[in-house]
């Protein structure tokens, strides 16, 4: 699962500085690009606290309420994820393909642990079945929104929105899929696990440069 998280975060970055965030820079004034960056990072560290928050004020014990609130979480995960994809795809199909892979693997523990705690719950499995087609669902919403509305709109609106992409993904790597990769290893002694972080983004940056 270390691994799986670290090729993901290393892919995901190379698709930010290789595919993202070049034609924001060559088709915008440098400062429109550095704000949407900075807004991107920061709509992300707003949902993951909104989330954290949300969580811790729930208490420990509620847990029925607290997995609730996981699930909305996920969703809500989901769908950013989704509409950023949207985004990329809008861009170049190849990237929202790529960004599509990369978050898979990304989310994957993710859709894992909400479905175990569903049924750890008592969940009967024909509504863990609905929960998983819902996941499904909403990552289709997600991503025709981001891709269906700015179809039509001006390259200056596709290149923020997809800077603003570049920032939210980067603050995602940074705070949530790398320490989740270290967080596997942990008492585990020394590993060379995070060499699929530079796999995953060398692998990818190469792969992206010697195909245009």
């Amino acid at each position: 699962m270390s691994g799986a998280l670290q090729l993901a975060a290393g892919v995901l970055v190379a698709i930010v500085f290789v595919d993202l965030l070049p034609p924001a820079v060559r088709g915008l004034v440098l400062g429109r690009v550095v704000l949407a960056f900075f807004v991107g990072s920061a709509l992300f560290v707003a949902f993951d606290y909104a989330s954290a928050w949300h969580t811790a004020r729930r208490g420990k014990d509620e847990a029925s309420t607290g997995s609730a609130g996981l699930f909305v979480g996920v969703v809500g995960d989901f769908l950013i994820d989704a509409v950023v994809i949207g985004i990329g795809a809008a861009l170049d199909l190849g990237t929202g393909l790529l960004l599509a892979t990369g978050m898979a693997i990304a989310q994957a523990p993710l859709a894992f642990v909400a479905i175990a705690t569903a049924k750890a719950q008592g969940m009967p499995t024909n509504r863990r079945r609905l929960l998983i087609a819902a996941f499904f669902a909403i990552i289709l919403v997600g991503v025709l929104l981001g891709y269906l509305v700015l179809q039509n709109q001006s390259e200056t609106v596709i290149l923020t929105l997809t800077a603003a992409s570049g920032g939210f993904l980067i603050t995602a790597v940074a705070e949530i899929m790398v320490p989740d990769a270290i967080r596997f290893l942990e008492r585990k002694g020394p590993s060379l696990t995070p060499i699929w972080f530079t796999i995953g983004l060398t692998g990818m940056a190469l792969f992206k440069l010697t195909s245009k």
